[in-house]
């Protein structure tokens, strides 16, 4: 008898995450490509996970980037172009969700625990973002937090505006996480929308609770 010995190999990263769903990996519907932003609940106590408004259409199935697991259907959709509203966040529910964010790489499965959620500062200069495209990228500076950012999808407002660090964001990033961290985890402040001349735009935690009537959910 002859013993065949193989390894076994669970591929689990920031492009291919499985259940419970982790904030800030690659989620794909209909072609297109986001990141995912952090976990909340509605009064329900049910869970959902964000990501900007523009990436999906509402009752869109969403996947993880990799395909192997499906990731929620797309529900609470707020877009200029679409809803009229100045905002750009949706929720991806029906499936588990993990209070969690992934760190490092685009292929990284290192992640930090959520700890709250809360308004951004102006002048604060070690914001992050983290998305499937650029990875974590650290050290941004926010110049505002009443900004408004106009693209193909309408006029957003009040936005986070932010200089600094080796990237401010890119295509594939949008939806993504946007905090502050420490040796306890991730401050939620909102999420990546936009990018252009060294200049990123985030949509704040604030409006998206207020807007939503969400909770942040905590690790």
């Amino acid at each position: 008898m002859q013993v065949k010995h193989n390894t076994l190999s669970d591929a689990f990263d920031r492009r291919n995450d499985s259940p419970p769903f982790y904030g800030s990996g690659g989620i794909a519907s209909g072609g297109g490509l986001c990141s995912s932003g952090y976990v909340v609940q509605n009064s329900a106590g049910t869970r959902f996970m964000t990501t900007a408004g523009h990436c999906f259409a509402a009752g869109a199935t969403v996947t993880t980037e990799a395909g192997a697991y499906t990731y929620g259907t797309v529900s609470n959709r707020r877009l200029p172009t679409v809803t009229g509203h100045a905002h750009d966040v949706e929720l991806i529910g029906g499936q588990s969700y993990s209070a969690r964010v992934f760190t490092g790489g685009v292929t990284s499965s290192t992640s930090i625990p959520v700890v709250a959620a809360g308004t951004a500062y102006v002048g604060y200069t070690d914001y992050c973002h983290s998305g499937r495209t650029t990875g974590e990228v650290c050290g941004h500076t926010a110049s505002s937090i009443t900004g408004q950012v106009c693209t193909a999808t309408g006029c957003k407002s009040p936005v986070i505006v932010y200089t600094g660090g080796t990237s401010v964001g890119s295509n594939g990033d949008s939806g993504g996480a946007f905090y502050a961290k420490d040796a306890s985890g991730a401050w939620i402040r909102g999420h990546f929308i936009a990018f252009g001349g060294g200049t990123g735009y985030a949509q704040p935690w604030t409006v998206v609770s207020s807007s939503l009537g969400v909770s942040i959910v905590t690790y």
